[in-house]
């Protein structure tokens, strides 16, 4: 209670303050309310395995002259897959799917190559293996001298003739021509594996060939492959396959 006592001498007795503000003390049984989330039943997504159904485009049948017209129209260089059977060296012929990289410039490819073995070739203190090099840097310079296919050390030296970048004639033994596609090696998987005949490699030659794959030179990756039915089963480039009919 609240006594105030005014000046005339008046006392004026309150009950309780009214500026005086009470909080209640809460209950420490009780439990306050919390609001809890309503759990939303979540349907399980069904994802239906859906069946991609891949369907191969089937090779197109066409000419050799046709197959080589097409093969003439980039003016780029392009990559050609190749299922192709290799008889030539063999026993047994072997199978494989041969990617190439076509339309490329060959000269430009032989002067890199020069770069690395001149390179290389400063390097080399024993005899056998100076030898060796020098032979591919004097077959090289020979190649860029008479014309790439038409070197004095090549066995079919002016028997080819450039249809262009990616295709060339060749004049056959049995006076008959033929077409070969010329390009880079870029990968070979072996399908059907086939057996060489047994060769009696020269100690230099067998050199050369470590210096080749040592420099991983261009020049050495060159393939050229016959355009005719028998070597090729299937070809493929612009995502397109195609089979000689």
């Amino acid at each position: 209670m609240e006594i105030f006592q005014l000046l005339n001498g008046c006392t004026i007795f309150l009950r309780e303050n009214p500026f005086r503000f009470c909080r209640r003390k809460q209950n420490k049984n009780r439990k306050s309310f919390v609001p809890t989330k309503q759990k939303t039943e979540t349907k399980p997504q069904t994802t239906k395995n859906k069946t991609k159904t891949t369907s191969m485009n089937s090779p197109i049948k066409v000419s050799v002259k046709q197959l080589s017209e097409s093969l003439s129209v980039s003016d780029t260089s392009q990559f050609v897959s190749v299922t192709y059977t290799s008889k030539s060296g063999r026993i047994v012929p072997e199978k494989s799917r041969i990617v190439l990289n076509t339309n490329v410039n060959l000269r430009r490819l032989y002067n890199k190559d020069l770069v690395k073995l001149k390179a290389y070739y400063a390097t080399l203190q024993l005899q056998d293996k100076q030898a060796a090099c020098k032979e591919l840097i004097d077959s090289l310079e020979k190649s860029l001298a008479a014309g790439i296919g038409n070197n004095t050390d090549y066995t079919r030296r002016n028997s080819t003739t450039p249809v262009n970048k990616t295709i060339r004639l060749v004049a056959n033994k049995d006076k008959t021509s033929s077409l070969e596609i010329v390009g880079v090696l870029r990968s070979k998987k072996v399908l059907e594996q086939g057996q060489y005949k047994t060769v009696n490699s020269s100690q230099k030659t067998i050199l050369k060939n470590k210096i080749k794959n040592m420099l991983n030179l261009s020049s050495a990756k060159i393939r050229c492959l016959r355009l005719n039915s028998e070597n090729i089963e299937s070809i493929r480039f612009n995502k397109q396959q195609y089979a000689l009919g």
